[in-house]
């Protein structure tokens, strides 16, 4: 194991999203940093859901000592206290980006997964800690952070290929469906974008400016690719 290593940190800021969009937002704004797991492992990737007056934060809990990432689910109430952190989901490959999605009465997890070979999307099955496969969703590439958007009356899913490193955070895939669980078509354009500075998707309502390690993507802030959840109950 090497001497220098990645270490995220996730927190919370009481702010919509939109207010910390605009270049030195976030210096305005106090972070709630979510309790350090342990050694050799770190959270990453929130997405977080507000239910009955408890804010649910998914996220990815990565240990250096198995390489192999999970996503748990730490609950809020209303003042932001931390009530439990549980498990969420684990399977035999990496999970990260959990992203959640609500819709038709139900919700779905659509986690990345490039190292299983495919798209599964998840059923809460009894949120916030039992997932079921609900879809594998057939794409033009192994997907990597995709992220499903509901326009004007059909599902669009954007996405970047599992297949180069340059490609993993440079080209910018599309598809759409009339159902999320499919059938998707890839757009017959594929890559619609090619840049690593805005290509690879980061989160709710927002696209990475640049998903460097050598930039903060942490309490809340689409500051390099990741849009963790709002402060604010709906």
């Amino acid at each position: 194991m090497g001497l220098v290593k990645d270490m995220w940190r996730v927190g919370l800021v009481r702010a919509p999203l939109e207010a910390l969009l605009a270049p030195g937002a976030l210096a305005r704004h106090e972070v709630q940093w979510i309790p350090d797991p342990g050694p050799l492992r770190f959270l990453a990737d929130p997405i977080g859901v507000w239910r009955d007056g408890r804010l649910y934060v998914f996220a990815e809990i990565y240990d250096y000592r198995d390489r192999v990432g999970a996503i748990e689910v730490l609950t809020f109430d209303a003042d932001l206290t931390l009530l439990n952190r549980r498990p969420a989901l684990k399977e035999a490959w990496h999970l990260s980006y959990p992203f959640i999605i609500e819709t038709d009465g139900e919700t779905y997890m659509l986690p990345e997964a490039h190292k299983s070979g495919r798209l599964t999307l998840y059923r809460a099955e009894a949120f916030p800690t039992r997932w079921v496969p609900a879809a594998v969703l057939d794409l033009d590439q192994v997907a990597i952070d995709a992220t499903p958007i509901f326009h004007e009356g059909r599902w669009w899913l954007f996405y970047t290929p599992a297949t180069t490193k340059a490609d993993k955070v440079s080209a910018l895939h599309v598809a759409w469906a009339d159902r999320l669980t499919g059938p998707w078509t890839p757009h017959a354009g594929n890559p619609v974008r090619y840049d690593p500075s805005s290509s690879r998707p980061g989160g709710r309502r927002s696209w990475s400016t640049a998903r460097s390690c050598c930039r903060s993507r942490t309490a809340g802030a689409p500051m390099a690719g990741r849009s963790a959840p709002c402060a604010s109950p709906p």
